[in-house]
């Protein structure tokens, strides 16, 4: 009778648990809105607002301006015709009426006399990036950068059409009067004068400039320094012509529903965030610690090898496992294309590198200090550890930005278990190689995959509150991400010293 009782709870636990999941909806319902009209929308390269992806051969309109618009007109049940031209063609059709809409479009008075404008739905928090080369770096405060730019007689970038806050007006024209406005049809344009030393100046969004600066390799050219001015709202611009007012209202709404029903956050954080989070991943210390965590990874499959008899490709696959491996098997998951190591193959050098080295240093190195790596034990040894909980920390931070860059919704789930598969993953694909599948250490007590998953947790709960937000600030962002690279290692050193397992199932 107690057997039944017990057989009858358990299979009550799973059916009433398959019934919970099968109301929870972890992935946003597909839009089934009927098409029920068509606008023309103005498009252009505005990395990375609005710009063309290009994946096996094929070529899409891609990011967050773009894609926040089309989210709301397909909710509205509108069909978007997209139609490339410049910032300055866009503003000549819209006012011939051969334009419905013009996306990041900011208010200003004259265009509120044949355009209306929708609820914001994005920010330019704008900056001012200088040539580094021939000025020092000028003052944040408007009064003061107005001197600044008049006592040296500063040329200044502008995009043709492009609107500004009426605090940077008087700087503007007090360049144009003296011939000092230097006017350019695309916004990388600009950037591309200040590195050119063809201008000294251009105000330009944050985001928009930092792009451009790290894409083109001009950090060494090209500054940046704040702008004490609020930042400019970003709205759809619609025709008063050819756009009716209950267009409009539908559009609206149709803002409001996928503010509220996290679409745009998870859209920001997708389109944003990662490529913000580009500064420190890109950083010197960043990516020295990646590399230095791959290569302490690779070590133990190394001094494998050497033990086991296994000649140079095997010390090297044996290597490669730990260090890429994982790494390989996450992209696999979530689709990348192309594979981490392919884009980026750095890792598999370093790795290359150290087979190299450990194979001559264990040929020719004095015998005492031959027989002293050969008696390492790197599971115990504290040194390797403790870098081994640095590359840890990095590795956890970078996969909830992989899996925000990737879309992997909801992100709370994804962001912790692709920092399993990437911190665990290679390890185990080495011991399966080496006949020891039925004792693979990650899943037989080591806690290692449990600190992975819950520093990974908590920067993705902060993602996903902080995309909520209506401003944002890359400094959050960054120190969060120090935070959490912080608490991991601290926590794999105490893991460590005090000795702790993972309880047996």
């Amino acid at each position: 009778m107690k057997s039944l009782l017990r057989i009858f709870v358990i299979a009550s636990l799973i059916v009433g648990l398959s019934w919970f999941l099968s109301k929870l909806r972890l992935t946003p319902r597909p839009d089934g809105t009927p098409v029920r009209g068509s606008l023309r929308v103005g498009w252009m390269e505005y990395y990375p607002y609005q710009f063309t992806s290009r994946a096996n051969g094929a070529s899409r309109r891609d990011g967050l301006g773009l894609r926040l618009a089309e989210a709301c007109f397909h909710k509205a049940g509108l069909s978007p015709d997209f139609v490339e031209m410049s910032w300055q063609e866009q503003l000549d059709a819209f006012q011939a009426g051969q334009l419905d809409v013009i996306m990041l479009a900011s208010p200003s008075p004259e265009r509120l006399k044949i355009a209306s404008f929708s609820r914001p739905y994005a920010s330019f928090k704008l900056a001012t990036f200088y040539a580094s080369a021939q000025l020092e770096t000028p003052p944040a405060d408007l009064p003061a950068l107005a001197a600044f730019c008049r006592q040296r007689h500063l040329r200044i970038g502008l995009t043709r059409g492009f609107s500004f806050p009426s605090e940077l007006q008087p700087i503007l024209e007090e360049a144009r009067r003296e011939g000092r406005l230097v006017q350019v049809e695309q916004a990388d344009d600009n950037l591309q004068n200040l590195a050119d030393g063809d201008i000294e100046i251009a105000f330009q969004d944050e985001l928009v400039g930092f792009s451009l600066v790290r894409n083109n390799s001009w950090a060494e050219k090209i500054g940046y320094q704040d702008l004490a001015c609020p930042p400019d709202q970003a709205c759809l611009m619609f025709n008063k012509a050819t756009v009716s007012p209950e267009t409009v209202q539908r559009i609206d709404l149709a803002l409001k529903t996928i503010s509220e029903d996290g679409s745009q956050a998870a859209m920001v954080r997708t389109y944003l965030y990662p490529r913000l989070l580009g500064i420190l991943t890109q950083s010197p210390f960043f990516r020295i610690t990646t590399i230095a965590a791959a290569m302490f990874a690779a070590f133990t499959g190394v001094l494998i090898a050497h033990r086991e008899g296994y000649d140079w490709v095997g010390a090297l696959v044996l290597g490669a496992c730990p260090a890429v491996g994982g790494g390989v098997l996450r992209d696999l998951i979530v689709s990348r294309n192309p594979l981490g190591v392919v884009s980026d193959p750095v890792n598999l050098l370093g790795v290359a590198c150290l087979v190299v080295g450990v194979g001559f240093f264990l040929k020719y190195a004095p015998r005492t200090w031959r027989e002293g790596l050969q008696a390492m034990d790197p599971s115990k040894d504290q040194r390797l550890l403790f870098f081994d909980s640095l590359g840890l920390a990095a590795y956890t931070v970078m996969n909830v930005f992989l899996a925000m860059s990737s879309a992997c919704e909801p992100l709370w789930l994804w962001g912790p278990l692709l920092a399993v598969f990437q911190n665990g993953g290679g390890g185990a694909i080495r011991d399966i190689l080496i006949g020891r599948a039925g004792n693979i250490a990650i899943l037989k007590g080591v806690i290692y995959g449990e600190i992975a998953f819950l520093g990974a947790l908590g920067l993705s709960c902060f993602f996903i509150y902080y995309s909520q937000r209506d401003d944002f600030a890359e400094e959050h962002m960054i120190a969060a991400s120090l935070v959490t690279m912080l608490a991991v290692t601290g926590l794999r050193t105490l893991v460590i010293y005090k000795g702790w397992r993972a309880p047996n199932f």
